[in-house]
């Protein structure tokens, strides 16, 4: 994140779900990623139905604690269309999801995701997919058990590292210019129907 990325966000109120949205899922509102975790203080939970409401962004409910809730948010029509791709479809067969129904889909990971953070089961490798990384990189990480990356951004990479590099800088640009229209007014459902 640049200096004044950074900049931006100190002056952003971080009591508006808003704000949370657009530093955290810029590229899924921009766009370019199907979808994006999203971890927030509980209390703004309920704001995100409300803002997100009209947007065409869907969310679905993954880890709630006393304090903080967790999210995958996402946009459906991209996230079936990139499951059902013939390589994605073989992974998410390999982790045991016979059926690829969406609703399917999430609920089987959402219990895979508590169980996960309660300790009381491995890592989720799905959830690479589900954020829409390519196969090579979740294969990767898987084979190397998180290690002999090529270089890392918002993942892990383990194959076409220049590609992936041009596409973390459009990512960074995307936040920065979500951030600034946010700060000039305009609300994540308008910036969310400009890139539908």
């Amino acid at each position: 994140m640049s200096q004044e990325v950074y900049e931006m966000i100190t002056r952003l109120d971080r009591e508006r779900i808003e704000t949370h949205l657009v530093v955290q899922c810029a590229p899924m509102i921009s766009g370019m990623k199907v979808s994006n975790l999203l971890n927030v203080e509980k209390k703004l939970a309920p704001q995100m139905k409300q803002v997100l409401e009209r947007s065409g962004i869907s969310y679905y409910l993954l880890l709630e604690s006393e304090d903080k809730a967790t999210f995958l948010v996402y946009r459906e029509d991209g996230l079936k269309a990139y499951l059902m791709q013939d390589r994605v479809c073989q992974s998410m067969k390999s982790f045991g999801y016979e059926s690829l129904d969406l609703s399917d889909v999430l609920s089987r990971f959402q219990k895979r995701y508590a169980d996960c953070m309660e300790q009381i089961a491995e890592f989720p490798h799905e959830m690479g997919l589900l954020l829409g990384y390519p196969v090579e990189d979740v294969e990767g990480f898987i084979e190397n058990k998180g290690h002999n990356y090529l270089y890392a951004g918002y993942w892990k990479v383990y194959g076409h590292v220049e590609e992936k590099k041009a596409l973390f800088n459009r990512y960074e640009e995307a936040r920065k210019v979500l951030i600034q229209l946010l700060a000039s007014g305009r609300s994540v459902s308008e910036m969310a129907a400009c890139y539908a």
